[in-house]
């Protein structure tokens, strides 16, 4: 479904000429197919970390009173919990690690660890969520996982304090599909989604902040800036930018752009969707 064209106040956000996708609400996904370099083990995560990165649009008033999928890494057609979830708890941003409990699979906090912010997004402006994980025990979680928010550290709940977590994947990768049985999948609200990241490290706040700083449109992870070098960039696993300044991405594939030695290739497939929704800075009633 169509959001149309529109310029979006600079003072707001994310703008310029970037292109950016429009999902309806209703059934609006990207499959990500088979993404091995992204299903980070509990190992990888203990000693090295992970982060996600995504630029979201929200309108003006929302009806959001669940979760609201933007990232999911690893978990396809089941209602266990697996895999690794970045996304929005009635509009507040949380991020889930899931997997077994010890070796029993299921659905609940004991095959899950999260950490979700106190404070709901703002609306009618573009927000950039950065999700920055290191360890996988609920004490990691407590301090060690970050969730900023334009670059401002929120304030954080932590649930999920099983012990014998260990983190497991399942199948596909989606962004805006939880990717539970079909009877049950939750799908993205209505929003715009913006460049989405994927690091194989955690970046420490003040990387996230010196790269959110390069200003809005600006934004390029392969480039060092700051605290953010090098070998940060070197880690960076994909990069979904809906398109780049200088030409729009080919429908129906969204290219996973990332140019680093880490780099594995996952493009995205648009599914229920139409070449009418890559548009150029949205505008919301």
């Amino acid at each position: 479904m169509a959001k149309g064209n529109h310029i979006l106040n600079p003072l707001f956000g994310y703008s310029g000429n970037r292109y950016t996708v429009a999902f309806d609400g209703v059934n609006d996904y990207f499959d990500l197919g088979s993404t091995p370099g992204l299903c980070f083990s509990d190992t990888h995560i203990t000693s090295t970390g992970f982060t996600v990165t995504a630029w979201i649009y929200l309108p003006g008033s929302g009806s959001e009173t669940a979760s609201m999928p933007i990232l999911n890494i690893g978990r396809e057609n089941t209602n266990d919990y697996y895999g690794i979830q970045c996304g929005l708890s009635s509009g507040k941003p949380r991020i889930h690690v899931m997997g077994l409990n010890g070796s029993t699979a299921g659905a609940g906090s004991n095959n899950r660890r999260t950490l979700t912010a106190t404070a709901a997004l703002p609306r009618k402006r573009w927000n950039h969520i950065a999700w920055s994980c290191l360890g996988m025990s609920a004490a990691a979680a407590g301090s060690t996982w970050h969730i900023l928010v334009n670059g401002s550290v929120q304030t954080c709940t932590v649930s999920g304090i099983n012990a014998s977590l260990v983190a497991t994947y399942s199948g596909d990768s989606y962004i805006g599909n939880s990717g539970n049985l079909p009877a049950d999948i939750q799908y993205i609200n209505t929003c715009n989604l913006g460049d989405i990241t994927v690091h194989a490290k955690q970046l420490s706040v003040t990387e996230i902040q010196n790269v959110y700083a390069t200003n809005n449109d600006g934004i390029d992870w392969m480039t060092p800036v700051g605290a953010y070098s090098a070998a940060d960039a070197l880690s960076l696993k994909a990069w979904w930018q809906m398109g780049t300044p200088t030409g729009p991405p080919t429908y129906p594939i969204i290219y996973d752009d990332a140019t680093a030695s880490a780099y594995d290739d996952y493009p995205a497939t648009m599914i229920n969707m139409t070449s009418t929704d890559i548009v150029t800075s949205p505008l919301w009633g």
